[in-house]
């Protein structure tokens, strides 16, 4: 699968599930101001989100009669979508090139 395709994917993830990018941007947003992170992985906030806000999506396996999943393939393209809506905390998600994307690295 290509990076478009997995970015397409997680665009489609998203849409079937509008609750999971607002609680994403607001963990993020917990992250930065009120426990002073100056950085964060967006595998952390996911982690978070899968147990501290006990998520139920649509599209993954059954646990305990719930549809409960988030693919840690979602994660690099959640941390560049954030990025790219609020660049001013960039900083906070380190990325790097995606495989076959020619994207650059940001620090």
């Amino acid at each position: 699968m290509t990076t478009e395709e997995r970015r397409q994917e997680c665009e489609k993830f998203l849409a079937k599930n509008p609750w999971v990018w607002p609680a994403f941007l607001d963990t993020v947003w917990e992250a930065i101001h009120e426990k002073d992170l100056p950085r964060a992985s967006s595998r952390m906030i996911l982690d978070h989100l899968r147990w501290e806000r006990h998520g139920t999506t649509y599209g993954g396996g059954r646990i305990d009669g719930f549809k409960l999943k988030f693919s840690n393939g979602l994660t690099p393209f959640l941390a560049r979508k954030f990025q790219e809506e609020h660049p001013d905390f960039a900083y906070f998600f380190k990325t790097k090139s995606l495989k076959d994307d020619a994207s650059s690295i940001i620090p």
